[in-house]
């Protein structure tokens, strides 16, 4: 079991991997849901984590760079809310940062609009926690969250119990949805700081009155998942999430157990209902831990107003790094706003990188796609217009196989989309991570503006430039071919930046943009050249860049002057009636209708 259980945990996230850790600061709710997460109705006192104790959290968490997130129970129910959230402020200077995890804000409105900056709001169908989020809305106009009823799979429906072969249960452990999809945890448990790699493991701890936490330190969170191993032998044999069978609705005030978890499922707080499983007769449904209601779910089929968000993710031999990398765009996601379409675009890879793709597709089916390379290694410019021509939303990125996302960036983007309609694209400020080197503020903001990476577009101006250059030139050690779309987008369209660090920037040994660090100097705070590349002594980069931006002015032209006529500006009551006189001409010819004209 020893060599299973640890070729198992090997392969799990740790926190310093995950983009979300949590701090549970109370376990009180005033929702009752089933098969909660937080097995909050299973713990015997209620407790609030003194203000004190937050701040020490905080403060463990130094150099972390993803969402930390106020949790509970219902922190809104905080006795000294308003006070730990001023602490919040105090200790994370970076709202994006600062997150909050609630069902009902009570009249907290203000406070929360001047504290956090990333929302996960489920009011789970309750009249009075939909109200106090309607309140919020008028503070941070646009904020979006889930209303309707959602299923819970069971947590107390041990995996042990169900699947009694050793290498199929810890293979499934290994692909635990909290695991791979959701957080770490800080708790205070019976006043003491202590630190899970999953949250869910916490809560286990927490219902049976032990702690086999991890003493809270500056940063732990930095450790290998390795270190954690005593803790994933002793919480993920005994839990039901790794089995994703479907669940209770929240509302039904259910618990589904096995035998190994009867301690837990009768001994709930008040009345409520426990139901044994018996391993004989389950079937295993495939659902992740939350999933939304099934009625909810067919009313989004009918008539969803989310909007589609397609990535493209190169890929040539990235089996290290590209699970990571599309967890982070799968954390974009919210119900009924925001879907999210991702393509891999093979490049020739001879490592595991279809198995790890087709690994998480099967876990989201129709949201994740492997497209084969045609032939073999032909550069990131081919993989990501092979990519483009299979996506369908209205929005398209360009992500690298080893960089990530920040939690929040589509909804901020898309929010800027909607307030400015005639935008084209939008970039993001960057965070590089991984640094093997020292870099300047000069270096970051080259990259910043050169990078494919960090910039949504809606896909129609992707698609009207034609895609990346293609190119051998762009192969060189100089590459470009980056540099050059983006030049080409700015030169033609309408373009913004949000200076927020929502995409974060592996910085690589041997990588281009190491290269172009080597291949400069930084002179009086600006960067000038220390070195050319072939490609740029021969001519031919330059070639190939003048090459691009021509067809492309050309590919625009020829676009323009086919478009059919469009009617005058109305603003400019001097053009009236001669958009009046020209409509007249052409429909007086019964060979064109009016949706042909116009």
């Amino acid at each position: 079991m020893q060599d299973i259980a640890g070729r198992a945990i090997a392969t799990m996230r740790s926190p310093k991997d995950m983009h979300i850790i949590c701090i549970d600061v109370t376990n009180r709710c005033d929702l009752r849901c089933s098969n909660c997460t937080r097995l909050l109705v299973n713990q015997k006192h209620h407790w609030d984590m003194s203000p004190d104790n937050f701040r020490t959290a905080l403060r463990s968490l130094d150099g972390y760079t993803g969402v930390i997130a106020m949790i509970g129970g219902n922190p809104c129910l905080h006795k000294e809310f308003p006070a730990i959230c001023r602490i919040f402020a105090e200790e994370i200077p970076v709202k994006r940062q600062r997150g909050l995890w609630s069902n009902n804000v009570f009249d907290h409105q203000d406070t929360i609009a001047d504290t956090f900056g990333f929302f996960n709001l489920n009011p789970h169908n309750d009249p009075r926690g939909k109200a106090s989020l309607e309140k919020l809305r008028k503070s941070i106009p646009g904020i979006s969250f889930y209303q309707g009823n959602s299923t819970h799979s069971p947590l107390l429906t041990a995996v042990r119990d169900l699947i009694p072969d050793e290498q199929e249960m810890w293979n499934t452990i290994a692909g635990c949805d909290i695991n791979r999809n959701w957080s770490a945890s800080i708790v205070e448990n019976n006043g003491a700081l202590r630190a899970y790699f999953c949250e869910v493991a916490a809560s286990f701890d927490l219902a049976r009155g032990t702690d086999y936490g991890i003493p809270l330190e500056p940063g732990w969170w930095r450790r290998s998942i390795v270190d954690f191993s005593d803790q994933v032998k002793r919480f993920c044999p005994g839990c039901g999430v790794p089995a994703r069978l479907k669940g209770q609705l929240d509302s039904a005030e259910v618990d589904e157990y096995t035998d190994s978890n009867a301690d837990i499922a009768l001994a709930s707080r008040g009345r409520r209902k426990a139901i044994r499983v018996d391993a004989n007769d389950v079937a295993a449904a495939d659902r992740p831990v939350t999933d939304y209601s099934e009625e909810h779910q067919a009313k989004l089929a009918a008539s969803s107003n989310a909007v589609a968000v397609s990535v493209v993710i190169p890929c040539y031999n990235a089996a290290d790094t590209i699970a990571e990398t599309i967890q982070s765009v799968l954390i974009q996601r919210q119900p009924g706003v925001i879907d999210v379409e991702i393509v891999v675009a093979d490049d020739g890879s001879t490592d595991d990188s279809k198995r790890v793709v087709d690994a998480l597709a099967g876990q989201y089916p129709g949201t994740i796609r492997f497209l084969p390379a045609p032939v073999g290694n032909t550069g990131p410019a081919a993989a990501r217009n092979r990519g483009l021509r299979a996506v369908t939303g209205p929005f398209v990125c360009f992500l690298d196989s080893d960089d990530l996302y920040v939690p929040g960036f589509f909804a901020a983007a898309l929010g800027v989309f909607q307030q400015a309609p005639k935008l084209a694209a939008l970039s993001t400020s960057i965070e590089p991570f991984n640094n093997h080197r020292e870099l300047y503020p000069a270096h970051l903001e080259a990259m910043q503006a050169c990078l494919p990476s960090n910039i949504m577009l809606r896909r129609g101006i992707a698609e009207a430039l034609g895609g990346f250059p293609e190119s051998p030139a762009f192969r060189g050690k100089a590459a470009g071919e980056d540099v050059a779309f983006r030049r080409a987008v700015e030169r033609h369209f309408t373009t913004a930046h949000l200076d927020v660090p929502y995409f974060r920037y592996r910085v690589k040994k041997g990588s281009h943009f190491d290269n172009f660090v080597d291949s400069s100097a930084l002179v009086d705070g600006r960067l000038v050249p220390a070195g050319y590349s072939a490609e740029q002594l021969d001519g031919s980069l330059d070639a190939a860049a003048t090459a691009y931006a021509t067809a492309i002015a050309r590919r625009l032209a020829a676009i323009d002057d086919c478009r059919k006529p469009k009617p005058a500006d109305l603003t400019d009551l001097g053009m009236v009636a001669e958009f009046e006189r020209f409509r007249g001409d052409v429909w007086t010819d019964p060979a064109i209708s009016a949706s042909d004209a116009f």
